[in-house]
């Protein structure tokens, strides 16, 4: 008996990855900033629309 994906299946995954792509955020990582610095970052890509996570 062959196996064999169903079409809706393969249709569902097809969907769910291109949500995942498409509801991909790019992001940006700085590390061992002073306080100024920091604040500097911050403001750069806060008015960019980036967030803190």
């Amino acid at each position: 008996m062959p196996h064999f994906v169903p079409k809706y299946l393969l249709f569902l995954l097809l969907i769910f990855f291109v949500g995942i792509h498409a509801s991909a955020q790019p992001w940006v990582s700085r590390h061992g900033l002073s306080a100024t610095d920091y604040k500097i970052e911050f403001d750069r890509w806060t008015t960019q629309g980036y967030t803190i996570f």
